[in-house]
């Protein structure tokens, strides 16, 4: 078995769990009482968006070392066969998808592309176009990182006060975000979660440090949920942008979710074949990341006039995974097509 570590494969597959189960509540919004649904989407949405930017964070942890395992050229080589070639083949499959089957798109060329390079054939993959701007930096990022402690600290913390705290507040209040005007590196909403999953990973903090990481996350992430739900009462409706990945309360409850993940299963001695089947597991996330919008939207369809109960939240987003990952593993037997299905 290759030199993998278990915690990070368990972690994604986590996070790719909880990526499906937020997608899969399109299937039930608007289908209970309106006070439901409000309570439903802020719960599911404020408790598991952190899955998103841990992604990003794992990417960092595995990604931002890997000259100490290969060189750039063998680094975006893996990079374009692991995310950039299966991004295409499965774009014009959806393209074909859409013109096709959910006719909301024109066949041809130019709309082809058109819709390519502005991500409208399937809107999910918008993480997979940042994290390759993210591959495109990681040389650069990699010296920092590896030379020097405090100017990666600082990296992070311009991203944390310009890119993530001020647009917030900014957009929180309905003002244009004025740090635009200043045009400042290193503020893109990926780089933060990118740089502080490779320092947890490598800088060995104290643990004082980790746990307030934990604690200050845990406790933005339940006030975050508590907040939009006390403004839906009071006001009648609720402001969905404290959700915004890329905003203080998300990226902080982010924060402190995945250290606190890590801490939970870094230190457990599993068995070969847990690891094993973990590490199976965590090489088919891209691939399921990739395909679950299918069956997502076979599920809206078949249960579109059905009456639903909370069984229904808690095992459909389980299907769709445990479906999503036979059917990529099946794919992955595929001589031709199993390079195209990571």
């Amino acid at each position: 078995m290759s030199n993998r570590k278990t915690y990070l494969d368990i972690m994604n597959v986590i996070s790719m769990f909880l990526i499906v189960e937020l997608n899969c509540t399109q299937i039930f919004v608007g289908k209970f009482s309106f006070t439901l649904n409000i309570v439903l989407n802020c719960l599911i949405k404020g408790l598991f968006i952190f899955s998103i930017p841990m992604f990003i964070m794992l990417s960092g942890s595995n990604l931002l070392d890997y000259r100490s395992k290969y060189d750039s050229v063998t680094f975006f080589k893996k990079r374009i066969n692991k995310v950039v070639l299966p991004l295409i083949f499965w774009s014009l499959i959806w393209y074909f998808y859409n013109v096709f089957i959910s006719k909301n798109m024109h066949l041809g060329i130019k709309t082809l592309l058109n819709s390519f390079f502005y991500n409208k054939i399937q809107p999910n993959f918008w993480f997979l176009y940042l994290m390759i701007g993210l591959y495109l930096v990681t040389p650069i990022l990699n010296i920092i990182v590896k030379n020097s402690k405090s100017i990666t600290f600082y990296l992070l913390f311009i991203y944390l006060i310009f890119g993530a705290t001020i647009p917030f507040v900014c957009h929180l209040l309905g003002k244009n975000n004025f740090v635009s005007n200043f045009g400042i590196p290193f503020t893109v909403g990926t780089l933060g979660y990118y740089i502080f999953g490779f320092i947890i990973e490598y800088f060995n903090l104290k643990e004082f440090t980790i746990r307030l990481f934990i604690n200050v996350g845990i406790a933005v992430g339940v006030g975050t949920v508590l907040f939009s739900m006390v403004i839906y009462f009071v006001k009648g409706y609720t402001k969905w942008n404290v959700y915004d990945i890329f905003g203080l309360p998300v990226v902080l409850f982010s924060f402190g979710m995945f250290c606190w993940l890590r801490n939970k299963f870094i230190n457990i001695n599993f068995s070969h074949k847990v690891k094993k089947n973990f590490e199976i597991m965590a090489k088919c996330s891209l691939g399921i990341f990739l395909i679950q919008q299918f069956f997502i939207n076979y599920f809206v369809k078949f249960f579109s006039n059905r009456v639903y109960t909370f069984w229904h939240i808690l095992f459909i987003p389980i299907f769709v995974y445990l479906l999503c990952l036979l059917v990529i593993l099946i794919l992955k037997k595929i001589p031709l097509i199993k390079k195209l299905a990571p």
